[in-house]
């Protein structure tokens, strides 16, 4: 009788992160990855994005997503959204990694307002880079 248990347990396990939704659309990008084309930084920013956005702020914000999830970044698109990849990374350092590699500072409102794709994350890091330094008290 105990086996029974532990056979329903693992299906049930194994059925839960089959049909989950995360799972599903991780299951998707990776899908796509292996189909899609690689965009080199010029075609992505010429594609994609206007004149007022620096050539290498998607590119780099590109870079520092596939790191923290593995993907390719090559592969990533600017609209390509990965929320459902967050509850698995840790945002502080994909943030971290972001002040860092631009030199800015992201409040915790920015994080919690912020969607995972790398238009979104470009156009933050675009006007922070942008915005005056606070006066210091």
């Amino acid at each position: 009788m105990g086996w029974v248990i532990i056979i329903l347990a693992v299906v049930g396990l194994l059925l839960s992160m089959l049909l989950h939704p995360d799972e599903r659309r991780a299951r998707f990008y990776e899908k796509q990855f292996s189909v899609r084309d690689a965009l080199n930084d010029a075609d992505l920013h010429r594609q994609y994005f206007t004149a007022d956005m620096p050539l290498q702020t998607p590119a780099r914000v590109r870079r520092i997503l596939a790191e923290h999830m593995g993907y390719p970044a090559d592969k990533i698109l600017p609209d390509d959204d990965f929320m459902f990849y967050w509850r698995e990374i840790d945002l502080e350092d994909v943030f971290k990694d972001l002040e860092e590699e631009f030199n800015i500072s992201v409040t915790q409102s920015e994080i919690r307002n912020s969607t995972c794709t790398v238009r979104s994350l470009a156009d933050l890091v675009n006007r922070l880079s942008k915005s005056p330094c606070p006066a210091s008290i």
